[in-house]
């Protein structure tokens, strides 16, 4: 028997507590790619490259939820889409920083 249809309640909390864990090490991560961005050309790509991705995600997540969705969620949305294309500027400029050295 699956745990969902057992105890949905447990089911509900392990998800939510997976979910929170790799958010939290994405979160850790990318803290360090950060402080290893304006001196390593990686870190910055890996970051741009993981923004390049929430924008995938979030513009996916905007159009499957586009009618069901509250306004707060789709605004919640457009925000991070924003958020991400300011980072990935940033990345551009501190990467083209680093290929003139």
């Amino acid at each position: 028997m699956r745990l969902e249809k057992s105890d949905p309640v447990r089911s509900e909390s392990l998800a939510r507590n997976y979910f929170e864990k790799i958010a939290a090490q994405d979160g850790a991560e990318r803290n360090e790619l950060w402080k290893r961005a304006p001196d390593d050309a990686a870190a910055a790509e890996e970051l741009r490259r993981r923004f390049l991705e929430d924008l995938e995600t979030d513009a996916h997540a905007q159009r499957e939820l586009r009618k069901s969705a509250s306004p707060d969620l789709l605004r919640t949305l457009e925000e991070s889409q924003h958020t991400a294309r300011t980072q990935i500027a940033k990345l551009d400029a501190m990467i083209r920083g680093l290929r003139l050295r």
